[in-house]
Order: C-alpha cells, then sequence, then structure tokens
C-alpha cells in the first residue's frame, strides 16, 4: 500500500487592470478583469488574481519548455494562453492563494535577502503576480529534505492565519537544532509564530486541515495514546481548537491506519481513507476504503466497500453532496484493479456522502490523473488536474508519459490541456485558483 500512496501523493462588474512583471515579461503587461479586489502585504498593495488564471508548481523551464527545471510557480489562463513565470525564486514549493487571491504563500529555500543563491528552506509570501516575494520565517536551520521543515502551509480559511507543519524547535528559535514535527502557526504578516502542539517524540504529523469555520484543525499524528506510550505504533485522527487548547484523537486505533481526512463544506463530517476494516473494527481490511466521520457523535460508515480494487486521496465538492477519490477501480467490473500490473491509480471517482451513486468521472484505461493536483472550482462546474494522458486526449499507451495540466467539465466532459509539456519527467502539481 505504501506503493500506492507514494504515487498517489507523487496532485462582474467592476473593472480593474492586472499587472505582472516577471523575468519572461521584462516590460510588464496589462490583463484586464471582471472583479478586483486588494489587499496589503506588508504595507504594499496586491491586486486579486483574475479569475481566469490558475497558479501551479511546475519543474519545466518556462522558457523552454523542452528542458526540465528546479522548480518553479507559474500561472495560466484557463483557456491555455499567458504561460508565464510568476517568480524565480530559488526552488519554490507548495503554492497557496490566499482567500481573497491577492496573495501566494509557498515554501522556498531562496537566500532570507531575496537574492538567486540557495538558503535554509522557509515560508514565503508574495503578490498574486509575484511582485514583493518576502520571507515570514526566517529559520536559519539547513535540512537536506527541506518538506519535513514546513509541510502542509495552509491559510485560515479568512486568511488572516497560517498553519503549517514544521521540525523546527519548540523554542521557536531560528538557530536552535530541529526537533519533533509539530503544528505551528503565524499570523499573515509573520507576526505571533508559535506551536500548536508540542510533542517531543512524534517524528510523523502530516494532513492538516482546518474546519471550514476555522475553529478547529485536524491532522494525524503519532503522538501518545496514553501518557506512558511515547510513539504510537501507527497513526490517528487527532482535533485541536486553533487556539491550541482542547486537543482530543477522534479515532483511537491501535491496527486500522488512517491515509488522509478531509472537511465537509458544512464542517458537520470528515471523509476518511482508511484500512479499516469494513466490518468496523481495529483491524487491517484487505484494502484502503472511503468512510464517513460524524465529527459531533464519532459515528463511522464506510461509503465505498473495496475488497480488491483500493482508493486513494480524498476531496468534497462544494455542494457539500459529493465526495471524489481517486482509484483503480476497474471501469466495468469496478471492485478490481483495472491495471493490476501497474503500480498507479487510474481515474477520478465521485460517491455521494451517503454512499450511492458512485462513479467515474475520468475514464483513462492506461494512463493517470494526479489527484494530489486536483481541485474543483468554486462553483463545483469545472476540474483542474494533472494528468499523464497523451495531448490529443486519447489514452495512448506512452513509453515515457509527460504530465500536464488539464482541465475538464465537472463531469469529465471537454477535457482540454492547459499546457503542452514535452520534456521527459516533467511535473505538474498544486494546482490553485
Amino acid at each position: 500500500m505504501k506503493s500506492y500512496l507514494l504515487i498517489g501523493l507523487l496532485l462582474t462588474a467592476t473593472t480593474g487592470t492586472f499587472y505582472t512583471c516577471d523575468p519572461l515579461d521584462k516590460q510588464g503587461s496589462s490583463t484586464d478583469t471582471s472583479s478586483s479586489t486588494a489587499s496589503t502585504v506588508n504595507g504594499s498593495t496586491s491586486q486579486a488574481l483574475p479569475e481566469e488564471f490558475i497558479v501551479f508548481h511546475s519543474n519545466i523551464n518556462p522558457s523552454d519548455p523542452s528542458k526540465l527545471d528546479y522548480g518553479n510557480i507559474t500561472k495560466i489562463k484557463k483557456d491555455g494562453s499567458e504561460l508565464k513565470l510568476v517568480n524565480n525564486l530559488q526552488s519554490p514549493y507548495l503554492p497557496k492563494l490566499s482567500p481573497d487571491k491577492t496573495k501566494i504563500l509557498f515554501v522556498s529555500n531562496a537566500s532570507l535577502n531575496g537574492n538567486a543563491s540557495k538558503g535554509p528552506t522557509n515560508l514565503w509570501i508574495m503578490h498574486s503576480d509575484g511582485s514583493e516575494a518576502k520571507p515570514l520565517t526566517h529559520l536559519q536551520v539547513e535540512e537536506s529534505d527541506f518538506k519535513t521543515l514546513y509541510l502542509y502551509p495552509q491559510w485560515s480559511p479568512d486568511g488572516n492565519k497560517i498553519l503549517f507543519i514544521s521540525r523546527r524547535n519548540l523554542s521557536g528559535s531560528d538557530t536552535d537544532p530541529l526537533g519533533s514535527a509539530n503544528l505551528w502557526i503565524l499570523d499573515a504578516d509573520g507576526s505571533n509564530l508559535k506551536p500548536l502542539t508540542k510533542l517531543k517524540n512524534s517524528e510523523k504529523i502530516d494532513h492538516a486541515a482546518w474546519s471550514p469555520d476555522g475553529g478547529k484543525i485536524t491532522f494525524l499524528s503519532q503522538q501518545s495514546l496514553s501518557d506512558n506510550d511515547p510513539i504510537h505504533s501507527n497513526e490517528n485522527l487527532w482535533i485541536i481548537d486553533a487556539d491550541g487548547s482542547n486537543l482530543k484523537a477522534l479515532t483511537k486505533w491501535n491496527v486500522a491506519n488512517i491515509a488522509s481526512a478531509a472537511w465537509s463544506p458544512d464542517g458537520k463530517n470528515l471523509a476518511l481513507f482508511t484500512n479499516m476494516n469494513l466490518n468496523g473494527s481495529d483491524s487491517f481490511g484487505k484494502n484502503y476504503n472511503l468512510w464517513l466521520l460524524n465529527v459531533e457523535n464519532g459515528n463511522l460508515s464506510s461509503l465505498t466497500k473495496l475488497k480488491n480494487a483500493s482508493i486513494n486521496l480524498i476531496q468534497w465538492l462544494p455542494d457539500n453532496q459529493w465526495i471524489a477519490y481517486y482509484s483503480n477501480e476497474n471501469l466495468e467490473s469496478q471492485d478490481m484493479p483495472l491495471n493490476p500490473s501497474k503500480l498507479f491509480f487510474n481515474n477520478l471517482w465521485l460517491v455521494k456522502s451517503d454512499g450511492s451513486e458512485r462513479k467515474p468521472i475520468t475514464r483513462l484505461l492506461d494512463q493517470n490523473i494526479r489527484f494530489a493536483s486536483t481541485k474543483w472550482s468554486k462553483n463545483g462546474a469545472q476540474i483542474i488536474t494533472a494528468s499523464t494522458r497523451h495531448l490529443d486526449g486519447s489514452d495512448k499507451t506512452e513509453i515515457e508519459p509527460k504530465e500536464n495540466l488539464w482541465i475538464m467539465n465537472a463531469d469529465g466532459s471537454n477535457p482540454m490541456p492547459l499546457t503542452k509539456y514535452s520534456a521527459k519527467n516533467t511535473s505538474v502539481s498544486d494546482a490553485d485558483f
């Protein structure tokens, strides 16, 4: 199952003017927007990213799409035009648009003075046009795998705070040695940095997520379920108030594993991706399935009952009625792997929150999509995703598939590639719009 997880993770009326100025557009350009909002980052005003633009991470050199790069944050229109580099800082990663779309939060190991040299990994923020990039944290401790320092950076629903996972020392010092992984929070301007959890023994904490109202945070952790057990054998789902109080375990499993959880838009339920036995006992089931957890009373119910095929990663649709997941199910007989010899999940599926009307949105037989890079528009009408399907839209087998960013209708119809990268080992991820 570890292979599956690894691969699954390896995805109006007002008129204004939006200005861009980046290394590929030295004169700057302006694009008319249908609506415009503004906010301030470190004293300067930022315009909202126009609705027609998508921001994403790519390992392609924008000046030469046939070549790979160390990674960059790129934007593109929903019609596939105006592909541009947003910022050329050193190794930017995990871009996240603020709720008002005026700012981009990201991780980078750029030098703290903003030049092109490499430095320790920190959280950064910039205007949505790529200007005024500034570090929010100033950690000076190096780590070989920078992703262990800053994981899952997320804006609070109101855009005032930022949540992330880090192994920085609980002292808050920028120079003390690294410690255990913990949840951290800070204001959007970089002030009031503090740990929400204070674990000293757990090396693993992940999949942190704000509740829709911003009052609570869920996360997975190996922290102890009892005072005499410093590190638990597996991860459980935990919940904590946004101020760091009222920490409690939502699951208390000693055998079954949970891989991710997603809040329903109304904040009443959590969709879980777990291998718990389908009979509801704390034992291993044959495969991972989708379960629904009622946050208030703790009741659990299985939404899928797969025994041969499996699922990976989950996401609620904006309407609060449907849940999307990534699966290798056979498109005809369903509870059988589509390609037993291949270690990837091929298609995007939907199921209602009561477990009914399960159906595939995409119908790829050989290529795959990257669910970690899949996102629905706020009105639920369009889907952005990364896929290795052939650029003509077919499911042709390729010896060296190229990953590109695609847009389609919510029912999977009219898929269109937004990028047309041709280099080997291309990667696109973390699309946001």
